[in-house]
């Protein structure tokens, strides 16, 4: 699956750089918030949106009758998920662009008398 990864990596970057110009810069806009002890928001057709990540609180608990111990998270700390704030940035603003759209294009429908 990486190496798949890796290939269209390679190709988006030889295909469309433009592309990978503006991923650079959105992650940029969230490292800088991240540098400011925040996180990336904006607002759509209303909506409030920020992409915040923050680390688990994330206990050991023995379960004796299992012999095992595990991981339940239980919570946030005020600690961002660094990597994944950044990472995370550019599918976010997309997806809520996606979805934006999508509440718009269905309000026009219903207003325009389509119903199913």
């Amino acid at each position: 699956m990486v190496r798949l990864r890796d290939h269209i990596w390679k190709a988006i970057e030889e295909k469309l750089p433009g592309a990978m110009r503006a991923r650079e810069y959105i992650q940029g806009i969230a490292q800088h918030c991240l540098d400011r002890d925040t996180y990336m928001q904006w607002a759509i057709s209303g909506f409030p949106v920020i992409n915040s990540y923050r680390r688990s609180r994330a206990p050991r608990v023995r379960l004796p009758f299992l012999g095992q111990s595990i991981t339940i998270a239980d919570g946030y700390l005020d600690k961002p998920r660094r990597q994944k704030t950044i990472d995370s940035a550019v599918a976010n603003l997309v997806h809520s662009h996606d979805a934006a759209h999508l509440a718009r294009w269905t309000n026009a429908a219903v207003e325009g008398g389509l119903r199913t």
